[in-house]
This record gives structure tokens, sequence and C-alpha cells, in this order.
């Protein structure tokens, strides 16, 4: 019988525990606030009672001391009574995550060798002793500060620049290089800029100059600016191997950080032709740019690649220049003020086509490629195609050549980039 009452008190205790709170819930959002108690199990079967406004996201956190024979907790209030753990080992380092805002009742029931006291009643002590106790807490979840969020802000910016320069630029020496062993500019799709040489028909030695530019819109706004310059000799009749240097500058604004990045390049390249209408060309590029990404100044390592292959070919009296090619870039920054030391890779295919109309003079054309990008910002992949139109015209008057066109596409998947090409190119 004594134990039958004792065994009646407890139910009633946990029946009473719940039902209060049920019924009391606070005007304002719950949320933890620290709370945090240990109860005492002296002996028999007993119930405590933990309860904690939570907000979505919260957590309650239960820890054992001792020997329980029974062990379980419930949790209820804004959530339908269950059962979270029914045994010692299921229960000690519990953690319950609350996926609601509400006040929680978290009952404790547990049985003990011995006899207690006060048999089925709360035991609350500031300093417990360590045999048989349950210490309950709640966890606040952290909700930031504004030096957070602009950290956030900032880091962002980062990726986004390093992502559009290093993109940017290695599609400009890519650009310049095969423009360059291609006899002029605009074989290229995404061609900016103006171009010179000295290539002749017969020129076993070459130098080159490029200009080109690109502007940004969209998530990232701004402008990057490239100028190289490059030489290269014949190794064989159909070879040629060579070294540029450029120099490229890019000035952006991202969710409302300024961001510059200053970069000088060094690289070689190569010309393999095969036949009279293909070749492959290539280049390796190595850099060690200048950041500047909201008043943190700090230096990167840059090193990129690309891989094209071309055809020209005449199509019922069009010619035609087609491509299929692969460039890339990677990104190390280290640690720098607020900025924590992150690395970024890009990979970019691309396949296009231009058609140039005419046999005179004036030759109009029009050109439109395929994209595929793939980036990658710490653990963070970004994948997506995209097309790229252009269309212009070249002009041929002795040894010169000059070339005006108009391109467009995307160089990220929330940013344009577009930009008008006048281009020259001077055979000695």
């Amino acid at each position: 019988m004594t134990t039958f009452l004792r065994r009646f008190a407890s139910a009633a205790t946990l029946i009473a525990g719940i039902s209060a709170a049920s019924s009391s819930m606070a005007a304002s959002v719950p949320q933890c606030n620290g709370e945090s108690s240990s109860f005492v199990f002296s002996g028999g079967s007993q119930g405590s009672i933990f309860r904690a406004g939570l907000a979505a996201g919260e957590t309650a956190s239960f820890q054992y001391s001792g020997n329980f024979l029974e062990a379980n907790i419930t949790v209820s209030g804004p959530v339908q009574p269950t059962f979270l753990c029914t045994d010692q080992q299921s229960c000690d380092g519990l953690t319950y995550t609350a996926t609601q805002a509400g006040n929680y009742t978290f009952t404790i029931y547990g049985t003990t060798q011995g006899r207690s006291q006060d048999e089925g009643q709360l035991q609350l002590t500031a300093n417990p002793p360590t045999l048989n106790t349950v210490t309950a807490s709640c966890t606040p979840a952290s909700t930031g500060t504004d030096d957070d969020a602009e950290a956030k802000k900032t880091s962002d910016a980062q990726s986004g620049a390093s992502k559009a320069a290093g993109a940017t630029s290695t599609t400009a020496v890519n650009t310049a290089i095969n423009s360059a062993l291609n006899g002029g500019p605009g074989i290229v799709a995404t061609q900016n800029g103006v171009f010179f040489s000295t290539q002749g028909q017969n020129s076993d030695t070459t130098f080159w100059g490029a200009f080109q530019g690109r502007k940004f819109d969209g998530t990232i706004t701004g402008r990057n600016l490239e100028f190289t310059l490059g030489g290269d000799v014949t190794l064989a009749e159909t070879t040629r191997l060579g070294l540029f240097v450029s120099k490229g500058k890019a000035d952006l604004t991202i969710g409302g950080v300024s961001v510059t990045a200053d970069a000088l390049s060094i690289g070689p390249y190569f010309r393999a032709g095969i036949g009279q209408s293909y070749d492959i060309t290539g280049f390796a590029l190595f850099a060690k740019p200048d950041y500047n990404v909201g008043g943190t100044t700090y230096k990167a390592t840059r090193r990129a690649f690309g891989l094209q292959a071309n055809a020209t070919y005449a199509l019922s009296g069009t010619e035609i220049n087609s491509w299929l090619g692969v460039r890339g870039f990677s990104e190390d920054h280290p640690a720098a003020g607020a900025l924590a030391a992150k690395s970024i890779r890009d990979v970019t295919a691309s396949i296009g086509t231009k058609a140039v109309f005419g046999q005179d003079a004036l030759r109009p054309y029009l050109s439109v490629a395929a994209e595929y990008h793939n980036n990658v910002d710490g653990g963070v992949r970004d994948t997506f195609f995209s097309p790229r139109l252009g269309m212009g015209f070249s002009y041929t008057a002795g040894r010169g050549q000059l070339n005006v066109d108009l391109d467009g596409g995307k160089v990220l998947s929330n940013t344009r980039d577009y930009g008008i090409n006048i281009g020259y190119s001077l055979n000695f």
C-alpha cells in the first residue's frame, strides 16, 4: 500500500506539472534565459520538473550522475507529450532542440536505491551531491551581432571579387593570346578591348599587345581592365612558344562593400598547328594580386590556365571560326583582419562559333557561344550554364585591320558582364 501511495503521489506531481506548463504561456515570445537546475534523486521513484521558455532552435540538455535503475524524460508544452529517452544511457547527455517557440516542460523520472526523506518531492540544491543527480539547462540561440553581420558581408564581398576579378583576368589573357596567335582579334567571342600585333605572314618573332575591359552588372557592379604584352618565336613550321606579362585592375562594389584587386601576371603560352585549318593554344598564369576588401589589404596567390582548340573553314562563302576550350583559375586568400583564410576555384568550359560574312574589306560577323561555369568557394559549389552573344565588323586596309564588336554574357550566376570592343592589328 505504501508503495502504491508513493507512486500515486509521484504520478500526481507529474500530471500537475504538465497541466501547469500547458496553461502558462507568456505574452512575449518565449526564449531561453540561461535556466539551469540540478535535481537530487536520493532513493526510490521520483519525478522532477524542469521548465524553460525556448525559442525555435534553442536547446535543453540533461546530464546524469550516479546510478539510476530507471530513467526517462518527457517533453510537453507547445508539443504533444513525448518520451525523449527511456534509460540512463540514452538520457545522459540528451539534447533537445525546440522546433517552435513556447514554454516547455521536461518531466524527469528516475528510480534509485535507498529511500528519500521526502519521497515524490522535488529537491533543488545550489550544490547538489554528485551521487544520483540530474542537471538540466537550456542554451540560448546565437542571435549574432552587428559585427558578425558586417564580417559576413565583407567575407561575401571578398568571395565575389575573387570570382569576378580572377575569371575576367583569365578570360582577358586567354582572348589576347588567341587573338595574337591566330593573326588578329576576334576569334574568341569573349574578347573586349584593343589589340595590336607585329605578326606578319612569315614572321619568326612576334610582339603584340592588348587592352581589354569588362563591365559588371548585378550582384557585383564595377569594371575590370587588363593590359597584356607578349612575344613568341617559331619553333617549327606550325608551332610557336612565347611569354606574356599582364597588368589587371578591378574596381568593384559588392553588397555595399568596395573592393579593388590589382595584379601583375606572367606566364608562358604556345600554339601548335594541325594542318591548315586547326590549331591548339594554351597558357599558364601566375600572379600575386593585391586586394583591398572594405579597407582590409592583403596579397592573394592566383594560378590560372587555358587550353583551346580552334578551327577555321569556309561554308557557302562564309568564313567560320569555331572553338572548344576550357580555362580556370584558383586563388588562395590568407587570413587578414576579420577575414578568414579561404580558397576560390573556378573552371569554365566554352564552345562557340563566329560567322564572318563577305569577302570585301568590310566584313560583319555574328558570334554565339555556350559556357558552363563550375565555381567552388570553400565547400560551396555554384554551377550554371550561360550563353554569350557577340556581333560586330572588321575593316581591313593595307597591313592593318580594325575590329569593332559588342558581346555579353555572365561571369557569375547573379552577375552579367558586357562591353564594347575596338581592336586594331598591324602586321609587318
